[in-house]
């Protein structure tokens, strides 16, 4: 398979679209007769989606997954292009992680990286964690003081709190 060279002008970097990954594998996997496919999952508790990636080739099959948090919000992004980010997001990463692939350059597409996701997780777990909202009110207080200069987490903790703040309000009807 390629090389896949990051040639899309994203927010602060390039990155590999996914439709010039698919096409730049193309050939490779048709002349080997392999063909792929995604599927998607709610996580419980609203916690995101996990993207599943399968490619097949005569009757066998192989998957992989990622498990995408939810994607922030804010005034030039909606629920419905958030989600359509996860898919995205988890698409591209499925395909180049099931293929193997190499990209040329540091992975740092999009506004988040997997290291913006992977620092915050430990902020949100207790955020999604909570039973109801005291507790999700000392959580998201505690996970805000300790990424007070840490704009790009902050974001990531204010929706999983929206988030669970939704879920705690619906589950009380």
């Amino acid at each position: 398979l390629p090389v896949i060279t990051k040639s899309t002008k994203g927010h602060t970097n390039k990155y590999a679209a996914l439709e010039n990954i698919q096409k730049a594998c193309a050939p490779v996997l048709k002349k080997y007769g392999f063909s792929y496919r995604w599927r998607e999952e709610s996580l419980p508790g609203a916690q995101g989606k996990r993207i599943i990636f399968t490619i097949s080739r005569k009757g066998y099959s192989v998957e992989n997954s990622f498990d995408v948090p939810p994607l922030p919000t804010n005034a030039a992004t909606n629920p419905v292009q958030a989600a359509g980010g996860m898919t995205s997001y988890g698409h591209r990463y499925t395909f180049t992680a099931g293929l193997g692939l190499i990209l040329e350059g540091e992975d740092t597409d999009g506004n988040y990286t997997m290291a913006d996701i992977d620092a915050a997780e430990k902020h949100i777990a207790p955020i999604r964690n909570a039973k109801n909202r005291d507790e999700l009110q000392r959580a998201f207080a505690m996970a805000w003081s300790a990424t007070r200069d840490d704009k790009k987490t902050q974001a990531l903790i204010m929706a999983a709190k929206d988030t669970k703040k939704e879920e705690l309000d619906g589950s009380a009807h």
